[in-house]
């Protein structure tokens, strides 16, 4: 009965290759239940072993699994957080803690060689082999650093241990991978990394217990025995499910025929142990020479140092060529090499750890010396990551979960990763407290998590299960090599700078003992804190530490100059519900698009390499639109923008009826839209108000003996500024309040805010209550600024949407002038009369506020909002007064009315639930476009320099010598313009600096002045218009408070950042911004979409092609050809 109940399974196992067949697509219609039972007998063996592990074992089998990863790395995270403490102990005890980085290139080297082979052992002997494998290794590590008696000794063990623990982690992520379906594996990746929040508390702790009491040898001893006994479980739970699968028959016993010289051949092939060796021995060579260069004889002239640069380099060139054109089986995957997400998640890997290890290696060490933290306390801080990537890994992998998506998440977190890096520069040094390193952390920890579980994600989501282990491999390979650069360049700059500052700053009492307080961290902690001797060791740390660091901010900086790019165009963006997934085998089944190489025709394909950022068929409403802009026979080929052909002139559309029927421009109902647009523009009026406010008060001596601020600035002086930026970036979360009750009142509540928090302002009595004024008024003045422009680009009319709303902000420099015009008559007549002089101009913010709270309430709501709630005769009443000047019958009502309508057609009203709901920013690749259009257009409006001269122009004169009190292409002109204007800048204060040239000062302050003509000339106008007009209806208000956090962001950067600069670095600060402004113009050429002429409706069907930028110069020059009649 078993016999025959067995045979019968055996006749229904059916092969697993046929899940991704495009030719049985009935075998994929329920990815959570396959009925196919019996792996692809062509896969290696380790893959086969783990298809029929996981179409075996139970749901307790898939729990212990889980359980025992969790358990595994829990005790890894401990023994990890206490070695990394007690190995500059151990160094410190043979005399070479400065030789610390060498410990770590070696062992990183040696790690990133053994990826490879390691996926190959997992794939050919199995997952549990290569685990056992890992797990002996680290042992064996351990062993051997617990009975070390040389720092040789050490080292071998050390490297042991770290190609064991980095193996093992390597070799658990392929299983969590294997055992995970992919929309979920990040949430997985989550689970088995939160152990590490436990540890970050304890394991500091406890090396400090160690070390205190039995010494750093237990501390590796203890878990010699510990981590070999709770790793046994997990290899016995594979190997039990392997043999269950066995048993059942779905999987086939493989017989091994070759003898022992055959199966050691076959080791040597498959694993490519030569490329191991080579890469290996030619990767340490060549790194080693830049960290022990200062100890050689004769320093960089010494023979063995140029030897091994030369010999290294050489075995490097030479494993190359192994690799390309000798080697059996290439320890380089050609194949991945060449998918872009594979590149992209590489790239970023290989920055992000390059970036880190620059600095963080000598971190523990730093915050004892430096900040008098103890061995505990220490670990605390460098543990931060862990505590805060645990939690937050969670809510990444929900956060893709619900998505789909990942891509987006890399927006947020690259320039905050360089944010808080660049930041820890200036707290890295001596008096600083401790607190504003672990803020500092925290900020790396988020952009680290990000990092970390979009890159596995990426990565796996482009590969087949069959490549998951060489796709892992791969990218630990990058990773681990990025890190030994980090640490070279760390223990480069550490033994070039240390040593001589250490020199320069110790008194001559301690110069005898240089060399034991250069190698040993037990010398450097005996010295008392506030003695001489310390405070010279504390300051050589600081001048290392922040050169490590700025290494680490420009490495990062320069990816950051690419990561859009690497985002937007090398990543793919792998949606997870679009990846049917078994629950088995995770293989990744996507349909996506190829191109026939013959007819160029869009076709579905099935189980490739590409990303899903695809072609979609446009839905009925959609392709109504289109005909707006493009013929019924061009619809289906929109996705290509190069076919789209010439426009049916039988199709009407609103450049059409312009061009026949244009409505009067200066009719009563367009003087009346005039009216109520210049009663707007006071919104923008009362920013630029603030904007010179504060610069104009800054040099008001009342102002700053009052609250006590020095003219020049500092970070008091920053804070001041900056909190508007804070206070904006709250006042954006709220933004999506306009979907809920309208744009009117959204503006009315932000105006009534406003004179509240000029009142709190202008009658503070203490800075405290000056900045929390400021932080209310920048809060309203907020809701006030994203609701106008928005309301203003809704109501207009296309033809004059660009000139109604980029006039907007021209009044900003309107309320500039009255800002300035108001502290100067102040201060002339009052300046005798106590604070007067400083608090009326502040009073007078609410002028503006004020008159547009007194007539707002009468203006009629957009049209757009209204078609939202179902008021669509009200909306059209709208249209007919402002938009045909009162005619009904003008087409252009009817042509705006359909087009409102099949936009917004299927959107309801917000509700409280759209608070959280940020999807309709990222749920589609034309989302992300146009978000993307709208952040960077933000962040070049506040980051371009422009800030300098606003909020800091007092302080540039004086560094120059003067003490007295169409849309694309005009983006383009102008960020060439400040290229070329902060390019004279600089070199006229260069000149004044080095040379005392007057004349270098004269033409300084020429183009001081004209790069704010420059400016003024296209960001001015175009904030409020550009951002609105290249979003959606659905997305326009959350993707406004978008914009607007964006621009706090980069405001609060500038702001805070520039009075540290202009005093640390001078006029190399406008050489930073010529080179970022030369960025700005690049990516304005490639990246953003022409939307002059066009309707915001028609933008929508603009941004489906596969090439915005492209489709719109192609749909303006179809417009302006019927617009002339051609």
């Amino acid at each position: 009965m078993a016999a025959d109940e067995a045979s019968s399974k055996r006749e229904d196992v059916s092969n697993v290759a046929a899940v991704n067949d495009p030719e049985q697509p009935d075998r994929i219609n329920d990815p959570e239940k396959p009925t196919l039972e019996r792996p692809d007998e062509n896969l290696q063996r380790g893959v086969q072993d783990i298809e029929a592990l996981t179409l075996s074992w139970s749901r307790t089998a898939l729990i212990a699994v889980f359980v025992n990863i969790w358990a595994l790395y829990l005790v890894n995270a401990f023994q990890s957080s206490i070695l990394y403490d007690l190995v500059p102990y151990a160094t410190s005890d043979f005399g070479s803690h400065s030789l610390l980085n060498v410990i770590y290139i070696i062992a990183d080297a040696v790690s990133a060689a053994v990826f490879i082979p390691l996926s190959r052992i997992v794939d050919v002997w199995g997952r549990a082999e290569g685990f056992l494998m890992m797990i002996a290794f680290a042992t064996l590590g351990l062993v051997i650093m617990a009975a070390s008696n040389s720092l040789a000794a050490l080292s071998a063990g050390y490297v042991f241990y770290t190609v064991g623990t980095s193996g093992m982690t390597y070799c658990v992520d392929v299983i969590t991978a294997d055992a995970s379906k992919l929309k979920n594996r990040a949430l997985a990746f989550a689970f088995t990394s939160s152990p590490y929040i436990i540890t970050a508390f304890s394991g500091p702790k406890a090396s400090s217990r160690f070390q205190e009491t039995v010494g750093w040898r237990w501390g590796f001893g203890a878990f010699a025995i510990i981590f070999p006994i709770v790793s046994a479980p997990l290899y016995f739970v594979l190997k039990f499910n392997i043999r269950k699968a066995k048993k059942e028959g779905t999987l086939v016993e493989e017989k091994n025929n070759r003898t022992i010289l055959q199966t050691i051949w076959f080791c040597i092939k498959e694993f490519d142990l030569i490329g191991v060796v080579l890469f290996s021995t030619g990767l340490v060579v060549f790194l080693l020479p830049f960290d022990i260069a200062t100890s050689a004889p004769y320093g960089w002239g010494s023979a063995y140092i140029i030897a091994m640069i030369v010999v290294g380099l050489v075995v490097l060139v030479i494993f190359g060529f192994y690799e390309s054109l000798l080697a059996p089986t290439p320890m380089l995957n050609f194949q991945l090499l060449s998918d872009r997400t594979v590149i992209g998640a590489c790239a970023l890997d290989a920055t992000y750890q390059v970036a880190y290890y620059c600095w963080n290696n000598y971190f523990t060490s730093f915050l004892q010396v430096v900040n008098d933290l103890g061995i505990a306390e220490a670990g605390y801080v460098n543990n931060t990551f862990d505590v805060v990537s645990g939690l937050l890994l969670f809510l990444v992998g929900y956060l893709i979960r619900r998505s789909g998506r990942f891509k987006w998440l890399l927006y947020i977190a690259v320039p905050l990763y360089i944010f808080a890096q660049g930041l820890m520069i200036y707290f890295r040094r001596p008096n600083q407290s401790v607190g504003y390193l672990v803020f500092c952390q925290v900020l790396v920890s988020i952009g680290g998590s990000v990092f970390i579980i979009v890159e596995q994600l990426a990565i796996l989501a482009a590969v087949e299960h069959r490549q998951v282990a060489s796709a892992l491999g791969l990218l630990y390979v990058v990773g681990t090599v990025g890190g030994s650069l980090g640490a070279t360049i760390s223990g480069a700059i550490w033994t070039n700078t240390f040593e001589g500052a250490l020199e320069r700053y110790l008194p001559a009492s301690a110069l005898p003992n240089l060399e034991d307080i250069y190698g040993d961290l037990t010398t450097q902690l005996s010295y008392p804190i506030g003695s001489a001797t310390r405070l010279a060791i504390q300051s050589a740390y600081a001048y290392a530490q922040t050169r490590m660091l700025a290494a680490g901010t420009g490495i990062m900086d320069l990816f950051n100059a690419g990561y859009l790019v690497v985002c937007a165009v090398i990543w793919g963006n792998h949606a997870a519900w679009h990846l049917n997934v078994t629950i088995s085998l995770l293989a990744c089944y996507r349909q996506v698009h190829y191109r026939d190489a013959a007819a160029n025709h869009c076709s579905f394909g099935c189980t490739t390499l590409l990303s899903d950022v695809h072609y979609t068929p446009l839905k009925e409403a959609d392709t109504e639109k289109t005909r707006l802009i493009f013929s019924s026979t061009e619809v289906a080929q929109l996705g290509d923008p190069d076919k789209i052909g010439d426009v049916d002139p039988s199709l009407e559309s609103y450049a059409t009826i312009m061009a026949t029927n244009p409505p009067n421009p200066w009719g009563p109902g367009y003087i009346r839209l005039y009216f109520l647009a210049a009663t707007i523009f006071l919104c923008s009026t009362m920013s630029g108000f603030d904007s010179s406010l504060m610069g104009s008060i800054n040099a008001l001596p009342n102002y700053t003996e009052y609250f006590g601020l020095p003219a020049t600035g500092n970070a008091s002086t920053g804070i001041v500024f900056a909190i508007f930026q804070v206070g904006q970036i709250a006042g954006a979360l709220f933004v999506w309040l306009m979907d809920w009750y309208g744009r009117i009142w959204h503006i009315f509540f932000g105006c009534l805010g406003v004179i509240v928090g000029t009142i709190v302002t202008g009658l503070a009595t203490d800075l405290p209550t000056f900045i929390g004024g400021r932080f209310l008024l920048s809060f309203f003045a907020t809701l006030t600024t994203t609701a106008a422009p928005l309301y203003l680009v809704e109501i207009s009319p296309a033809a004059n949407r660009a000139t109604i709303a980029g006039t907007f902000n021209t009044f900003y420099y309107v309320g500039s002038i009255l800002a300035t015009s108001s502290v100067y008559g102040c201060h002339k007549h009052l300046a005798d009369q106590g604070n007067l002089d400083w608090r009326i101009p502040i009073w007078l913010q609410a002028v503006c506020a004020g008159l547009v709270l007194l007539v707002i309430k009468f203006f009629p709501e957009s049209p757009r909002y209204l078609i939202l709630i179902d008021k669509h005769e009200e909306a059209r009443q709208i249209i007919t007064k402002y938009h045909t000047n009162g005619d009904p019958n003008h087409p252009l009502v009817d042509f705006q009315m359909k087009e409102m309508l099949h936009s917004i057609e299927g959107t309801s009203k917000a509700t409280w639930k759209d608070l959280f709901d940020l999807r309709v920013l990222v749920e589609t690749r034309s989302s992300q476009y146009r978000l993307m259009l709208n952040m960077v257009f933000s962040w070049f409006a506040q980051f371009s320099g422009n800030n300098i001269i606003s909020y800091y122009l007092p302080v540039m004169l004086d560094a120059v010598g003067v003490t007295d009190t169409d849309t694309k292409l005009m983006l383009m002109g102008s960020t060439f313009g400040m290229t070329i204007c902060l390019a004279f800048v600089a070199a006229g204060s260069a000149g004044k600096i080095e040379y005392n040239s007057n004349a270098a000062a004269t033409l300084s302050i020429v183009f001081i002045f004209a790069f704010g003509a420059v400016f003024s000339g296209a960001f001015t106008p175009m904030q409020p218009v550009y951002p609105a007009e290249v979003v959606s209806n659905r997305m326009r208000a959350k993707a406004m408070g978008a914009y607007k956090i964006t621009s706090g962001a980069a405001g609060f950067l500038n702001t805070f950042v520039t009075p540290i600069a202009l005093s640390s670095i001078g006029y190399w600060f406008y050489v930073f911004f010529v080179f970022w402004d030369s960025f700005e113009f690049a990516f304005v050429y490639f990246f953003f979409v022409e939307t002059k002429g066009l309707t915001l409706e028609e933008l929508d069907v603009i941004f489906k092609a596969d090439n915005p930028r492209k489709a719109s110069v192609e749909a303006k020059k179809r417009l302006q050809a019927m617009q002339n009649g051609q």
